[in-house]
């Protein structure tokens, strides 16, 4: 599966939008949480195992021009450590919305599941994905 690191950032982006839409009917939103959050499990699992254990640097590469006028790339890969993460954290945001949606949460179902996806989005963005300079520092932003 080509670009599976891009879908990891995509997927849950893309589940706000039917979180959204079915805001005020509590089973579409648990509905769409659940499966949104299966589908990001299955993909950061194909990540695992596209991953080659024992080659140093990062893996998984995708690079892109995003701005060239300005020298702005789009850049995403994972080494060691972060493939360890991607999946731990799409494993332990679909049981914790899996458990909520099973009765845990009674009020403001709509707000809790959009609150968790875009809360899980963050974590994973902060935790798997910074940048690194190549003098070695972290960088939020890399611009080459």
């Amino acid at each position: 599966m080509d670009h599976v690191l891009t879908l990891l950032i995509v997927i849950p982006i893309a589940g706000i939008v039917p979180l959204i839409l079915f805001f005020r009917d509590a089973r579409a939103v648990k509905q769409v949480a659940v499966v949104t959050t299966f589908i990001e499990l299955v993909v950061s699992l194909v990540a695992l195992a596209q991953f080659h254990v024992g080659e140093a640097g990062f893996q998984l590469v995708e690079s892109a021009a995003w701005l060239p006028s300005f020298g702005i790339r789009y850049e995403l890969g994972v080494d060691g450590i972060s493939i360890l993460l991607i999946p731990m954290t799409t494993l332990l945001t679909f049981i914790s919305v899996l458990y909520s949606s099973g009765g845990a949460i009674k009020e403001r179902v709509g707000e809790f599941m959009a609150a968790g996806d875009g809360l899980a989005q963050r974590l994973r963005i902060e935790l798997t994905d910074p940048a690194w300079c190549e003098d070695g520092g972290l960088d939020a932003v890399r611009v080459e």
